[in-house]
């Protein structure tokens, strides 16, 4: 107001100028008038003439704009003051403007809105802000001080009014940041209040974990033809890509199943036309909505959606992807496209053929399945984000969107079996089946397991997941991570390796804190907002001395992490969101007041507003003094002080009687000034005198204005750290992926373990291996070594396939139960599973060939879900192994064919091997475990030509009297097989009876020399078998011929029943205690 009074004043200064010299002008022409007329004629003058009207006009107005000027330029002479009128406009509301009857008083003086009063409709809007007022009263405050807030409890630097010095203890002062306090009501509890408190809390709850849960949002859309083909696309909603994987010719549901393990996917798209395989596997690990758990969270690892066919439709979802908006960014690629802008309407088909080929340069577009699920995924995408950004918020950050397209292909990673995954106890049985939030914090124990939780940071944890289901082909990639590994493990590291451990534990995954901005937190709770804050204050504080501290690594200059790490990570950046946030946000006065507390200096106009705000003591002081006057003395003691509430204005506390329940003083004394009751607390009633509604006036929404200034500083800090979104999210990225590689190096130097030699010959050669799991939980474990050689292929026959056909393609373990051969079959695959990771491995050397898949047959999966047997379980196992199997895969075989007969079993255990061995230069590495002794006689199975027999030793002491005594495990791999798998040994060291173990080891050895069973059945028995069996006839016929009277009866003897059942009783036990035996 200052600038427009000063100009309004100055032109009616100007104006009133002009018309001066206009007046002057007009009285000297005048005067020359008449000295002229008296010259002619002789004649005296004439009277004086008066000014013109036009003169006399301008005067008067410039004289009555200079006033105006003056009055608006001059606070206490302003006649009108709009801000006073608005206020008392809210603060009176129907009161001033309604009559008793609740009609607009349309003659009511001090309304300044009069003719917008009496409009149709004014009236209503009235009534609804007054209800919703009361509603909201009701729900959050009550007329109590738990009620009401101080501005210093909003974070306000208020002091506090004068007070009498009898003031009760129940008007304590609040502290502020100016030393003074500033008087508030007597808190006491209100349930409602803190109901209401703790719903917003547990809303801000939901909100930030559904928040966060989008984040983690994974989409996958998975279609099979009638041929068994598998295409896949899937969305990662944190990184913002869509990923395709190429189809899968024949791969079935167990490819299905690889790819639910590998994407970890929370929702899932398929089309209504899929077949009844693929929606059996699917719907098997679905949410349902009748499957609760106990805090009510739907169980299962995914949502599975069906979609009607069409949006599986190729050609639909080619032009999805060609209409993508950063289509160019994608990938750089050598078409140039043409943009609709510079070609014009013509070159409209031209456009869109280039963007075509600009597609096919990113992706393979001869992937029909793949394709059609990618155009699923958008659709869904774009559901999304229609139902996240409403039409009343168009300036809503856009969610869901494809900012990176990649095309993935099995042959780029080790192929590895979801079965497979959890026989190696890789993962832990569950991980993919359910979400995270419903895993139980006592998982089993897995390999993952072993290594993640070494890891210091969310991302890195992530990263490592990643790792773990995506096992690389690639030799360069997998050297790089062993030689960075490496870089931590240097001696000369340790120190500087443990300060970047300190860094990163303090540097969280900061793509849900991005989130949280770009959404909004202006509506969450202060704590929440300061979190955020202080989260990206942390991360980029923590992140900047990481970045130093790897700076220091010895020999870290040519590893491409390190290098990433520092190119990428902009310092200067970091520094400045850190700067940027402490200069504008003072964090600890925030977290003391509870409120969101802006630096001084940031913006004048809010220091300013929180001076004139903070001058409120010395009016509150005078006008307790003022008021005191006002009223007799009597009554003046009882007024404690003047004070202010939020929402409520300047108030007058009063103390209360304690027999009326009123204020000891309301007004007494007092001429034309009107006490009017506001809220009461404890023994102190407020008052609303005409001094405090002058205040009120004089002030106005001051409060408010804070308010909106503080929230126009934060949104354009939020706009300034938004500019560093790409920069932070990938900064977040490489933190992850350093912590990853610290973490393998971290699990290297705790569990010992050594960098395996990774090379592209067929071969593996472990020396010394250890299961990385078992030997965690015995007190002692036994290594083993492992030397294997797969077919060198047809056109690979120079030296080096040469030595490596040296050793064997085939490995079959014999041994007894219990011995380790399923152990020992399970740690070669988990260290070469290890070496394609980039880790190091639980083996004092391994050389490892590059292995393309891993396949399986060692656990038997059962479910009541799944309609098949054991053994058709096993089978499908094997023959999936079979089809996928290349010569550079290694196969488990363990106990197939147990689920059948011993025949049968044996005969398709045997042909399934030696048909692999069939396959020669292309036969892939193979190690099997059998109790089928029989596949070895009469030559069938014998070793050499890549065939080698081997079985964990033991120990046996035939002349031990106790059967736990026979039997010695050394757990030691010896070469040669074992003639026996010692089944009744490991029975009788189970507690098993003693005879029947006789009779087992009998049999045994009949079937052992081929002998008739029928004919050793019927042979005469022993005499001391005879008396047995004589004595068994002779029990069990007195038993057949014991009378036992009916309930109720008594027996021949005159007995009673009871009797007869003791009879009865003992007769069973001497026969349960003389059965027979019909052992010779």
């Amino acid at each position: 107001m200052t600038w427009i009074s000063k100009t309004i004043t100055v032109f009616g200064a100007l104006l009133l100028a002009h018309a001066c010299y206009s007046a002057q002008e007009h009285s000297a022409l005048q005067s020359f008038r008449a000295a002229t007329a008296t010259t002619l004629t002789s004649s005296p003058p004439s009277a004086a003439t008066s000014l013109p009207i036009d003169i006399v006009i301008e005067t008067i107005s410039a004289t009555l704009i200079v006033a105006l000027g003056l009055v608006l330029g001059t606070p206490p002479l302003r006649p009108i003051q709009w801000r006073v009128w608005a206020g008392k406009v809210e603060r009176e509301g129907e009161e001033g403007f309604l009559d008793h009857n609740g009609e607009v008083n349309k003659d009511y003086v001090g309304n300044p809105f009069r003719m917008l009063e009496t409009r149709p409709g004014f009236v209503d809007i009235r009534k609804q802000r007054k209800e919703f007022a009361d509603d909201a009263s009701s729900v959050s405050s009550t007329p109590t001080p738990s009620g009401s807030h101080s501005l210093a409890s909003s974070g306000y630097p208020l002091s506090s009014g004068s007070q009498t010095q009898a003031a009760p203890q129940t008007l304590p002062a609040s502290p502020i940041a100016s030393g003074t306090s500033y008087q508030t009501p007597s808190t006491t509890p209100d349930p409602q209040r803190d109901d209401a408190q703790a719903n917003t809390h547990d809303v801000d709850e939901t909100s930030d974990r559904d928040s966060h849960d989008a984040l983690n949002e994974v989409i996958m859309a998975i279609n099979m033809d009638r041929e068994g083909s598998v295409g896949c696309a899937h969305y990662i909603a944190s990184d913002e890509a869509l990923y395709l994987q190429e189809d899968v010719k024949m791969g079935g549901v167990e490819i299905v199943n690889t790819m639910l393990i590998r994407i970890q996917p929370t929702t899932i798209l398929i089309s209504n036309k899929a077949s009844d395989a693929l929606g059996d596997v699917l719907e098997r690990e679905a949410q349902r909505v009748d499957d609760h758990s106990s805090d009510g969270q739907l169980q299962g690892g995914y949502i599975l959606r069906h979609l009607i066919s069409t949006e599986f439709n190729y050609e639909a979802a080619m032009e999805r992807l060609i209409g993508l908006d950063d289509l160019d960014a994608f990938k750089p690629g050598g078409v140039e496209v043409v943009s609709r802008e510079e070609g014009g309407s013509d070159s409209v088909g031209v456009y869109h053929h280039t963007r075509r080929l600009r597609l096919a340069g990113i992706i393979n577009v001869n992937n029909p399945l793949a394709i059609g699920c990618a155009g699923a995924v958008l659709n869904d995408l774009d559901r999304r984000r229609a139902a996240e950004h409403l039409p009343f918020q168009p300036e809503a950050p856009p969610g869901f969107c494809v900012k990176s397209l990649q095309m993935t292909a099995f042959t780029n990673f080790m192929l590895v079996s979801a079965d497979t995954l959890i026989s190696l106890q890789i993962l832990p049985s569950g991980l993919g089946l359910k979400r995270k939030r419903e895993q139980s914090k006592h998982e089993n124990l897995s390999v993952l397991r072993l290594v993640q939780e070494l890891a210091c940071t969310p991302q890195g944890k992530a990263r490592l997941a990643r790792m773990f289901l995506q096992p690389s082909l690639s030799l360069d990639l997998i050297a790089e991570r062993q030689k960075s590994v490496a870089v931590f493990l240097r001696e000369e590291n340790r120190e500087v390796a443990s300060a970047i451990r300190k860094h990163l534990r303090k540097t969280k995954d900061i793509r849900s804190t991005v989130l949280d901005l770009k959404k909004g937190i202006a509506g969450c709770q202060t704590s929440k907002q300061l979190e955020v804050w202080k989260r990206l204050s942390r991360f980029a504080i923590f992140c900047t001395k990481a970045k130093d501290a790897v700076g220091t690594l010895s020999g870290s200059g040519e590893r491409d992490i390190f290098l990433r790490i520092d190119e990428e990570i902009d310092t200067r950046k970091l520094l400045e969101v850190d700067r940027r946030i402490h200069e504008t946000i003072d964090i600890q006065l925030s977290k003391d007041s509870g409120q969101m507390e802006i630096m001084q200096g940031v913006s004048p106009k809010l220091d300013e507003l929180k001076y004139h705000l903070a001058s409120i003591d010395y009016s509150l002081q005078e006008a307790r003094e003022r008021i005191v006057a006002q009223i007799p003395l009597s009554a003046a003691q009882h007024v404690m002080a003047c004070t202010f509430l939020l929402g409520k204005g300047f108030l007058v506390a009063v103390r209360r009687d304690p027999n009326t329940g009123e204020g000891l003083c309301a007004g007494a004394g007092t001429i034309d000034d009107r006490w009017e009751e506001v809220i009461s607390s404890g023994d102190v009633v407020y008052y609303k005198n005409g001094l405090m509604r002058q205040y009120d006036d004089e002030f106005g929404d001051i409060e408010e204005d804070i308010i909106v200034e503080e929230a126009q500083i934060i949104a354009d800090l939020t706009t300034e750290v938004l500019q560093y979104e790409s920069l932070l999210v990938a900064v977040s990225k490489l933190i992850g992926e350093l912590d990853s590689l610290f973490a393998l190096a971290r699990a290297a130097r705790k569990y010992q373990w050594t960098a395996p030699d990774m090379t592209m010959s067929n071969i593996i050669n472990i020396q010394q291996g250890r299961h990385p799991l078992q030997e965690m939980v015995v007190p002692s474990f036994i290594p083993n070594d492992c030397i294997m050689a797969g077919g060198p292929g047809s056109d690979n026959l120079g030296a080096e396939a040469e030595a490596d056909m040296d050793a064997p393609s085939m490995m079959i373990l014999t041994g007894p139960n219990h011995s380790g051969k399923t152990v020992y079959l399970k740690q070669v695959a988990i260290i070469v599973y290890l070496a394609h990771i980039g880790s190091y491995v639980p083996a004092m050397h391994a050389t490892i060939g590059l292995t393309d898949r891993i396949l399986t047959r060692l656990a038997t999966r059962e479910s009541i879900t799944v309609a098949d047997s054991a053994f058709i379980v096993d089978l499908k196992q094997a023959v999936f192994a079979l089809n996928f199997a290349t010569r550079r895969s290694l196969l488990l075989v363990d106990e197939f064919g147990k689920g059948t007969d011993a025949i049968g079993g044996a005969a398709i255990l045997g042909g399934y091997l030696s048909y692999i061995l069939g396959l020669g230069l292309e036969r892939p590495k193979v190690l099997a475990s059998t109790h089928f002794h029989e596949i070895f006689d009469h030559g069938f199975l014998q070793p050499g030509d890549g065939l080698a027999f081997a079985h964990m030793n033991v120990y046996v002491e035939f002349e031990a009297t106790q059967a736990h005594d026979q039997l010695t495990y050394l757990y030691r791999l010896q070469p040669g097989r074992s003639t026996s798998s010692f089944g009744t040994k490991c029975a009788a060291i189970l507690g098993l009876d003693e005879d029947i173990v006789e009779r087992a080891e009998a049999i045994a050895l009949m079937l052992d020399r081929n002998e008739d069973l029928v004919e050793w059945a019927s042979a005469p028995m022993t005499e001391h078998g005879q008396q047995r069996l004589e004595r068994a006839e002779l029990i069990a016929r007195r038993f057949l011929a014991w009378d036992i009277p009916k309930p109720g009866e008594t027996s021949d003897s005159g007995g009673l029943v009871g009797m007869s059942k003791g009879c009865c009783c003992r007769c069973l036990l001497d026969l349960s205690l003389n059965s027979c035996s019909f052992g010779t």
